[in-house]
């Protein structure tokens, strides 16, 4: 163990409570065993050395036993002036001659009974005592377990975040090879003027991807999602705006946030390819339970029909495959509108979790 840990304020819990859970259990044991002799040499009092024959005898030796009483009984018991005055009436009377053995033996059990009960006050505090230290070690087991558990919960949100991290650098390398390939397919056909998009959107594409990868995971959703957008607004010239309403964002495991992304991504690939737009907007509100995401342009739009049955450039609209499949798979819909400019509402339910 590193001497740092030493000070850490779970060992301090556990060391604590183990030093009162051991002091208590010690001096419990001892006093029970004083009360116990306490209570034997009362009994004793009472029966042998007060009374002989209708008379008093060994008033010395009574008195010495009550002397002895109260020394044995201080060092474990608070100050109770009740049994102080009951221990000096008890010596008073066996001084004097003229007590009755009714009253002596009266105010002996009265002095008993004064002792059981401190006795049963002090066991109360006993009990107190280790009821403190188990809480003590309930609070140190309960931090040690968290930690515990957050450090592995760490370790697996980083190791997901990576795994998820390098998907989506898949994903958008994908994007430039679907645009190499429309590059050469072009300039094979000598047609030079969508050839020259094409190099320059996997230009883009090269330059978004780079700046992708120095996305800051450890950041909010919220935060790396503005992140995102600032980058696919200077790499595209497409000006965005980012409006959030909603709670449950804050929530979302960060396996679901690396499949937002990647869906996020999908939309902002569509919108640099083929909208021509010059504003994309974000929205995300909650209708509880769900979480919805508004993707708008500005574009020139397409209708969901265009999207199933329009393949003249090969895979031109097979991003929004890729977002309709990711989003089934978080559970959630998608709504395509292109009037107006595009349209796509993603409602997902439950997403927190």
């Amino acid at each position: 163990m590193k001497i740092k840990n030493v000070f850490k304020i779970e060992y301090i819990l556990i060391s604590l409570s183990l030093l009162i859970f051991v002091f208590t259990a010690f001096l419990k044991i001892e006093s029970q065993k004083k009360y116990d002799e306490l209570n034997s040499l009362i009994n004793n009092l009472l029966t042998n050395n007060v009374y002989s024959r209708g008379g008093y005898e060994c008033i010395e030796d009574s008195a010495n036993q009550i002397s002895s009483l109260q020394n044995k009984l201080s060092p474990f018991t608070y100050y109770s002036e009740e049994i102080e005055n009951q221990f000096n009436k008890l010596s008073a009377l066996l001084q004097n001659n003229n007590s009755t053995k009714e009253i002596v033996f009266t105010e002996g059990l009265l002095l008993g009974n004064l002792i059981r009960q401190n006795q049963k006050s002090i066991n109360f505090g006993y009990d107190c005592l280790y009821i403190s230290s188990f809480f003590l070690l309930l609070i140190s087991i309960v931090l040690v377990l968290y930690k515990t558990l957050s450090k592995k919960n760490e370790l697996l949100r980083q190791q997901s975040l990576n795994d998820a991290k390098l998907r989506f650098s898949q994903d958008l390398h994908d994007g430039v090879a679907q645009d190499l390939a429309a590059l050469k397919l072009f300039i094979q056909n000598d047609e030079k003027k969508k050839a020259l998009y094409y190099s320059e959107q996997a230009f883009k594409e090269v330059r978004y991807l780079i700046d992708s990868t120095h996305l800051d995971f450890n950041k909010n959703f919220e935060e790396i999602l503005q992140q995102t957008l600032k980058s696919f607004e200077v790499n595209f010239k497409i000006k965005t705006e980012f409006l959030c309403a909603s709670n449950l964002i804050k929530s979302i495991s960060p396996e679901n946030q690396m499949e937002l992304l990647r869906i996020l991504q999908e939309a902002l690939s569509n919108c640099s390819r083929h909208s021509e737009a010059s504003l994309l907007t974000i929205k995300i509100t909650d209708i509880s339970p769900f979480i919805r995401f508004v993707i708008e342009d500005n574009g020139k739009g397409f209708s969901e029909e265009e999207i199933k049955t329009k393949k003249s450039d090969g895979n031109k609209h097979y991003g929004f495959v890729n977002m309709r499949n990711r989003v089934e798979k978080l559970g959630g819909t998608v709504d395509i509108s292109g009037k107006g400019g595009t349209t796509i509402a993603i409602t997902i339910k439950n997403i927190v979790r």
